[in-house]
């Protein structure tokens, strides 16, 4: 039984991951974050009809390192894939 709660308290919960990621950034915060991150690739102008999403990407990996370094968490590419795609349903700007 102790290995079996050992399992469940590392076991990687988007929701829970999402819930602190939002709390720490509200939407405005993640607007701000992405307009620095586009001004430091273009203009904005030329990003937005240039851009692949690059700069979105980037803010979302950025917020996906706090969590992962607040809360201690090693997440695999494939959970990190999954909280990104939450991430970007999560907050509008990001879209």
């Amino acid at each position: 039984m102790r290995y079996l709660k050992r399992y469940e308290s590392s076991a990687f919960d988007a929701d829970f991951a999402i819930s602190k990621i939002k709390a720490k950034y509200s939407e405005q915060d993640a607007a701000s974050m992405l307009r620095s991150e586009i001004e430091e690739w273009s203009d904005g102008e030329f990003y937005s009809q240039n851009g692949n999403g690059e700069a979105e990407e980037i803010v979302a990996h950025q917020m996906i390192a706090w969590y992962k370094k607040e809360y201690s968490k090693s997440l695999s590419e494939e959970e990190e894939a999954k909280l990104e795609d939450e991430i970007r349903r999560s907050y509008e700007c990001i879209n």
